[in-house]
């Protein structure tokens, strides 16, 4: 290399503080980096690992379906297509609002004292019926339930809990009209 005539170096000022660097020959690991590379072999061997498995996933998907019969395969579009067909003309079951589950009748519990063999728990709740309970006896097949169980129940359900017969209310103004209202 040429030095450029009319350039001067002069030497560095020697000062009394010298840093030196010192490269060892050792070939020891710092336990840094002993936990860097176990980190990177740990997610290499995991992608590999996630690799195979969704070959494999795929792999089964592709020779299963490739295996399926034809007509297995349309039976299940079908039965799907049916379903879709029907699904509005499933009625949707709900229960008695609360005009209707007034309209029943209630009573008061008593013993029968003639002898005549009566209903004496409630179905739903399974308690005996006490003197003075508040009941309701369904009309279309004269069970007898707690006022407060058989609503429970009538506002989920609009059929009888024990023998499932519909409960069909008919308001107090109509039965009026059933008796004799057309005036003849």
């Amino acid at each position: 290399m040429r030095i450029p005539s009319g350039v001067a170096f002069s030497p560095l000022p020697s000062t009394s503080t010298s840093a030196t660097i010192t490269v060892s020959s050792d070939d020891t690991y710092t336990p840094d980096l002993v936990v860097v590379v176990a980190a990177l072999v740990c997610a290499v061997v995991f992608t590999f690992v996630l690799a195979m498995i969704t070959a494999l996933k795929n792999r089964r998907t592709s020779t299963s379906t490739s295996t399926d019969s034809p007509p297995a395969i349309l039976a299940t579009l079908q039965q799907i297509e049916v379903e879709i067909e029907l699904s509005p003309l499933v009625p949707v079951e709900c229960g008695l609002k609360k005009i209707a589950l007034k309209a029943l009748p209630k009573m008061v519990y008593e013993k029968a004292a003639d002898g005549v063999e009566k209903q004496t728990e409630c179905a739903i709740c399974l308690m005996e019926f006490e003197e003075g309970d508040e009941i309701r006896k369904l009309p279309q097949c004269g069970h007898e339930f707690h006022v407060g169980c058989i609503d429970k129940w009538l506002r989920a359900q609009p059929s009888c809990p024990t023998c499932r017969r519909e409960v069909v209310v008919v308001p107090t103004s109509m039965k009026g009209n059933q008796r004799g209202g057309n005036g003849e």
